[in-house]
């Protein structure tokens, strides 16, 4: 049974130019991202490494792309 599933968010954040208060900014939007969305706490940037890593321990083959688009 095939599934698609786009996550857009794995944790990668680019600030261009850097700026003092990057790294608040990034602490903050990974925090809100392993918030509870109504379902328990979220996995935030790493849900996408824990859905191949699911797929995979159960038999699916996993076709995984990290690339930045």
């Amino acid at each position: 049974m095939p599934l698609y599933a786009a996550l857009s968010y794995d944790g990668r954040i680019v600030f261009d130019p850097p700026v003092p208060g990057d790294a608040a900014i990034m602490a903050a939007v990974n925090a809100h991202q392993r918030g509870d969305k109504g379902f328990g706490r979220a996995l935030g940037p790493t849900a996408a490494a824990a859905a191949v890593a699911r797929f995979t321990a159960v038999g699916y083959a996993v076709t995984h792309d990290t690339r930045i688009g």
